[in-house]
C-alpha cells in the first residue's frame, strides 16, 4: 500500500460533536433494549451508565493516538504499528462499519415499513433511506455536520416528550443494583460496547483534531447523550418492567406509547410521526457519516486517489441495497444481534490493539 497517501481529512470540533451526538442517540434507541437480556431486567439504564466509564476510557486512548500521530487516518496507523496484521485489522474493520451501517439502516426501515408505510414493499423504503443517506455524504464531511447542527433543534423536542413519558413510570418496577442479588447483571458489558461504538468509530476515524484539542467538550457530548439514553431506558423499565421491555420490539414506538400525550387516534399518529421524524433524520446522518467513513477508508486502504472516493462511495451505497435486498431471504433478527455485539466488541478491541502498538513507538511531531 502507497505511503504517500494524504490523510484523512477531520472535522472541527464545532461540526463534529452534533454528529457523534446524534449518532450515539441513534444506536442507542435502536439496538439498546433490543438486545437487552432477562439476566439485566429493569437495570437496563445502568448498562448505559457504565459505557459511559468505559467509554470515556476507550477515548483517552484514542486521544493518546491522536496527539501521538496527528492527522494520521486509522489505515495509516494500523500500518506503521501493527504491520500485516494492521492490514488485515483495518479490513476488517472497515467490514464492521460497513455491517453496522446495514443493520442501522434495516433496523430504521423495518420500523417504518411495519408501522407507517406497511402497504409498501421494505425495500422501497431500504431504497429510499440509502439513497438519502447517500446524497448526504455525497455533499462531505462539513456540510454534514453543518446539517446535524441544524437537525440539533429536534433534540429539546425530543428530551420535552422524553420527561411527559414518565408520568407513566411505576417505581416498583425500578430496583437499584444489587451486588449480591443482581451479579450475573455484570456480565452483560456487551449491551454497552453496542450502544457506544458509533463513539469509537467516528472518534478514531474523524474526531482526530476534536479529541486531541476539545476532549472536554467531546466528554461532555457523550455524558449527555448517555443521560438522555439512560432516561429513555428508565422509563421504559419503569412503565413496562423487566418482561415488557422485551415485548416491545419497535424502541420508537415505545417510548411514544408510554408519552400518551391524547387519546385522539389522530393525535397519536401526529407524535408517533414527529417521533419517526427525529429518528429518520437522525439515522440519516448516522449512516451518511459511516458512508464518509467507509468511501474514504476503502479509497485508502486499496491506495486509490482520493479523487476516486466519490465512485467509491456509489460503489458501497449499491452494496449496501443490495444485501438489504438480499437480506429479506435470511433471519435478519437471527443474526443481526450476533453481527451487533461481535462488530463492537471488535470495534473496542481494535482500539485497544493500536494503542498497545503505539506504546512501542516513538511520539511523532506534526
Amino acid at each position: 500500500m502507497p505511503k504517500n497517501l494524504a490523510p484523512t481529512r477531520t472535522l472541527t470540533s464545532k461540526l463534529f460533536i452534533p454528529i457523534l451526538l446524534l449518532s450515539l442517540l441513534t444506536f442507542g434507541f435502536s439496538f439498546d433494549r433490543n438486545v437487552v437480556t432477562p439476566s439485566v431486567g429493569v437495570n437496563t439504564y445502568l448498562v448505559i451508565f457504565i459505557g459511559f466509564l468505559f467509554t470515556v476510557a476507550g477515548l483517552l486512548m484514542i486521544k493518546s493516538l491522536a496527539c501521538k500521530y496527528p492527522d494520521q487516518s486509522i489505515i495509516r496507523l494500523g500500518n506503521k504499528l501493527l504491520g500485516a496484521i494492521g492490514g488485515i485489522g483495518t479490513a476488517v474493520w472497515l467490514v464492521v462499519i460497513f455491517s453496522l451501517a446495514a443493520l442501522l439502516a434495516r433496523r430504521v426501515t423495518d420500523e417504518v415499513s411495519a408501522i407507517i408505510l406497511f402497504r409498501t414493499p421494505g425495500y422501497v423504503s431500504t431504497l429510499a433511506f440509502l439513497l438519502i443517506a447517500g446524497y448526504m455524504a455525497l455533499l462531505g464531511e462539513e456540510a454534514l455536520g453543518r446539517l446535524s447542527s441544524v437537525m440539533m433543534f429536534m433534540l429539546p423536542l425530543l428530551l420535552m416528550m422524553l420527561v411527559l413519558s414518565f408520568r407513566q413510570v411505576n417505581p416498583a418496577n425500578i430496583h437499584p443494583v444489587n451486588i449480591y442479588r443482581d451479579l450475573g447483571y455484570l456480565k452483560q458489558w456487551d449491551l454497552w460496547l453496542l450502544v457506544f461504538s458509533p463513539v469509537w468509530i467516528l472518534g478514531s476515524f474523524n474526531g482526530g483534531e476534536s479529541i486531541r484539542g476539545h476532549f472536554k467538550a467531546v466528554i461532555l457530548t457523550l455524558a449527555c447523550g448517555t443521560i438522555i439514553l439512560g432516561a429513555a431506558s428508565l422509563a421504559v423499565a419503569g412503565a413496562f418492567g423487566a418482561k415488557g421491555i422485551a415485548r416491545f420490539q419497535w424502541p420508537v414506538m415505545s417510548l411514544m406509547n408510554i408519552t400518551e400525550f391524547a387519546p385522539s387516534y389522530f393525535f397519536q399518529n401526529f407524535i408517533t410521526t414527529f417521533y419517526f421524524i427525529i429518528f429518520i433524520s437522525f439515522a440519516a446522518v448516522t449512516v451518511a457519516g459511516f458512508l464518509i467513513i467507509l468511501s474514504k477508508g476503502f479509497t485508502e486502504f486499496l491506495g486509490l486517489k482520493n479523487s476516486r472516493s466519490k465512485l467509491m462511495l456509489f460503489i458501497i451505497i449499491a452494496a449496501l441495497i443490495v444485501l438489504s435486498i438480499v437480506s429479506t431471504q435470511i433471519h435478519y433478527k437471527e443474526t443481526a444481534n450476533f453481527l451487533l455485539k461481535t462488530g463492537s466488541l471488535y470495534t473496542f478491541g481494535y482500539v485497544v490493539l493500536l494503542w498497545v502498538g503505539s506504546l512501542f513507538q516513538r511520539r511523532e511531531r506534526k
